[in-house]
């Protein structure tokens, strides 16, 4: 099986309680056999300036795909939703798994 995670900023990271569930998701489902690859915004990490997210590749076993996005409060998140959505629609995923963004619904809403 191959899942695709999408919607939130990026991991590792400690930014947000999403951060924290795609991580710990994504882990135990490599450490299940399943093929886990996790759509992470470029960017830079807010909550630890140490953590170079942009070299990584793979991170506890699920594979680290960086998609290019805006850096504007707003526009981020719809961005880089959209180009992940649409790369990862031709990767031929069982499951294309979305973390809820609640600043996406802001915009769609406004």
């Amino acid at each position: 099986m191959k899942i695709a995670m999408i919607g939130h900023k990026r991991i590792p990271s400690r930014e947000g309680g999403v951060e924290i569930v795609v991580s710990e998701l994504a882990s135990r489902l490599v450490k299940d056999g399943i093929e886990v690859d996790v759509y992470n915004r470029k960017g830079n990490n807010i909550a630890d300036k140490n953590i170079k997210t942009k070299k990584i590749k793979e991170y506890n076993g699920a594979k680290i795909k960086t998609i290019f996005t805006i850096n504007k409060k707003g526009l981020d998140a719809l961005i880089y939703s959209f180009f992940a959505s649409i790369i990862a629609s031709f990767k031929h995923y069982d499951c294309l798994h979305y973390h809820a963004e609640r600043e996406l619904w802001n915009v769609m809403d406004s």
